[in-house]
């Protein structure tokens, strides 16, 4: 179907779900630069030797969740 074939009624529709689909993809764009940023501040703010447990990590979380597991003490520390 070509747009000149839709009415008045379907072309608003479609401009609007157009306005609503760009307005997703900028929010999607502005969490994902920001989660990418949230990355680099843990990756510069951890020691080196904490480096090597976050290579095979694709993201954010996969990296708090492998650093957590490795550095974060365990229930059998915490009672000692």
């Amino acid at each position: 179907m070509k747009l000149i074939e839709l009415d008045k009624e379907k072309k608003e529709e479609l401009y609007t779900l157009k306005a609503n689909y760009r307005d997703n993809i900028k929010l999607y764009r502005k969490q994902l630069l920001t989660l990418n940023m949230l990355r680099s501040y843990i990756l510069s703010s951890i020691s080196r030797t904490y480096l090597i447990y976050t290579f095979k990590c694709t993201t954010t979380y996969n990296v708090l969740v492998s650093l957590k597991k490795r550095i974060a003490p365990t229930n059998n520390v915490r009672k000692l």
